[in-house]
């Protein structure tokens, strides 16, 4: 995994932008996506220039007036691990979760690039869409992604609202 997150701060920095753009309303990226219904749950599924592929799993009880929160699922090396966590997203909704899963094309860790996509460019469009609440997600990483959950949250353990961490040796960032 690499851990060259840099500069110091800038997952702070990508989540207030995201915030800003959902509450500005700025102009939408070019995104090309589409929703489709699978367990009771919305799915949103979505390309984003200079961002990340997603997949996002949310109730339909999700609104304006009462959206939910994000999970961020961060992927393991080798794998996405899409089909384990996306098993957990009707737990989630039932308690006002909606999962937001990266897709990527090769799945060999995260670099801070990716970080920087993910949290700047993807997270900003699935904050457009009807129901999310993007501000302080929770990170949930297996494997190489809990250790970038734990990276993010040491860099800035304000900007996000929990950290879960699956199969993970914890490592220390130092500045």
């Amino acid at each position: 995994m690499s851990t060259d997150f840099s500069p110091a701060g800038a997952m702070s920095g990508a989540l207030a932008l995201a915030a800003i753009v959902a509450v500005t309303g700025c102009v939408p990226l070019a995104v090309a996506t589409r929703a489709t219904t699978r367990g009771g749950l919305t799915v949103h599924e979505g390309a984003v220039p200079d961002g990340l592929s997603y997949r996002l799993w949310i109730s339909p009880e999700a609104t304006a007036g009462k959206p939910h929160r994000l999970a961020v699922w961060l992927h393991p090396t080798r794998d996405s691990g899409e089909a384990q966590v996306e098993a957990l997203a009707p737990v989630l909704a039932r308690h006002g979760w909606a999962l937001l899963v990266p897709l990527k094309t090769e799945y060999v860790g995260w670099t801070s690039v990716e970080v920087k996509a993910l949290f700047s460019r993807t997270l900003v469009e699935v904050a457009r869409l009807p129901g999310v609440n993007p501000q302080l997600p929770m990170l949930i990483g297996f494997s190489a992604g809990g250790q970038m959950a734990l990276h993010l949250w040491q860099k800035a353990p304000d900007a996000v609202s929990a950290v879960v961490v699956l199969g993970t040796v914890p490592t220390l960032v130092s500045d």
